[in-house]
């Protein structure tokens, strides 16, 4: 199967994700249907799209007079069934419930044609998790894609043990095609490559904020305008080496000795249990009312168009 012969993009599952990623598609000419076993779920989808278009126009990054014929593109389907019935593309973007996502692969593998290829957008999942419901483990891998999905250039694909070479470059095309940046990894592992990476970092800024060394807005600064200005130009490997190895020895044995390593997230889990979870309630590490929540999402927005 060849990119050009991906034309028609199943989705599934209405949230956050699954949202962005039909609008991916449906930017980039894909006739899209979107499933989802909720009703209110389906009914939010459009008019989630429509918001994060405006969006889009609003800093430039698409003309306006674009977003009706974009809408149209993106089909919502209550029925499962008729959603994947001639899809080419199948992108499962449920809840991460390893349970619920092999009963949905299992519908996939029965109702969609048999050159479908089947995908995941779970961050932690593995595809050969899956792969065994569907009787087609050829044609089974992960897309992970990343909030926010029509922004972020990068997407990972994940073979599983038993995907067709031919299908990994295929997805690799199509994500090409759709604008996006595919990297593909050589082999499964859990948090695949930018959230482990991301969870290390993480780790260890709650560590430190926790240490009381910064406050959350220090080390957002920090980020902001240190690590991201030089990450956004050059990667880690090519900094070390501009660095030169002797230095980076030096300094990471006088720092790593001192590093979080923890095995669990336990001033995470203290703020959820406190019902504080970020800004959808208001208050996470920092505080957030719906401007802040708009002029930081606008902010992300402008910086990953000029990419």
């Amino acid at each position: 199967m060849q990119p050009s012969t991906v034309e028609h993009v199943a989705v599934i599952g209405a949230g956050l994700m699954g949202t962005g990623i039909a609008q991916v598609f449906a930017m980039a000419g894909y006739p899209v249907s979107l499933s989802d076993s909720s009703p209110e779920a389906l009914q939010r989808a459009i008019p989630a799209i429509e918001e994060n278009l405006r969006l889009l126009a609003g800093v430039g990054a698409i003309p306006a007079a674009d977003i009706p014929s974009i809408v149209q593109r993106v089909k919502p389907c209550a029925v499962l069934r008729e959603a994947i019935g001639d899809a080419d593309l199948v992108i499962e973007s449920v809840r991460e419930d390893l349970a619920l996502k092999l009963e949905v692969f299992g519908q996939l593998a029965a109702h969609s044609p048999q050159h479908a290829l089947l995908c995941t957008n779970s961050s932690s999942i593995m595809p050969s998790q899956l792969a065994p419901a569907t009787q087609r483990p050829e044609n089974v891998a992960g897309l992970h894609f990343f909030n926010p999905a029509a922004l972020t250039p990068l997407v990972e694909v994940i073979p599983g043990d038993a995907t067709s070479p031919q299908v990994t470059e295929t997805l690799a095309g199509v994500l090409r095609k759709a604008g996006k940046r595919p990297v593909v990894l050589r082999k499964q592992a859990p948090g695949f490559l930018a959230n482990r990476l991301q969870a290390a970092l993480v780790r260890e800024a709650v560590s430190l904020v926790d240490r009381g060394v910064a406050s959350p807005d220090e080390i957002d600064e920090v980020i902001r305008y240190g690590l991201s200005q030089r990450w956004s130009a050059a990667g880690v490997f090519e900094l070390l080496d501009l660095a030169g190895l002797d230095t980076a020895l030096a300094a990471s044995s006088l720092i790593l000795p001192d590093l979080d390593s923890s095995t669990e997230a336990a001033s995470l889990q203290e703020r959820v249990a406190r019902g504080q979870l970020g800004a959808k309630t208001g208050r996470g590490f920092l505080s957030w009312t719906p401007d802040r929540v708009l002029e930081v999402k606008k902010r992300v927005a402008g910086a990953l168009m000029r990419g």
